[in-house]
């Protein structure tokens, strides 16, 4: 079984129309952090918040997306190369 924490997260507060380029900018940064595998998800509540989990080898059990990263941050973007 493979790690279940991602080793990548990015998040951002945008423009919905802006979020395909922003995923495939984060899907880069990742592999260049060693990702072989990423979950790319937009909030349904907010459409406008937008979240990218990066792992380097494909959980088993991925977990439940975490929301919680990127609005506990308060802030528009970020990072975490670990949470």
């Amino acid at each position: 079984m493979t790690e279940r924490e991602p080793s990548y997260i990015a998040f951002i507060r945008q423009d919905p129309s802006l979020h395909r380029d922003w995923f495939a900018a984060q899907a880069e940064q990742g592999k260049a952090q060693g990702c072989t595998f990423g979950r790319f998800s937009v909030d349904e509540d907010d459409e406008q918040l937008a979240l990218v989990e990066g792992w380097t080898e494909r959980p088993d059990d991925q977990g439940e997306i975490r929301w919680h990263l990127a609005q506990s941050e308060g802030k528009e973007h970020g990072t975490a190369d670990r949470i």
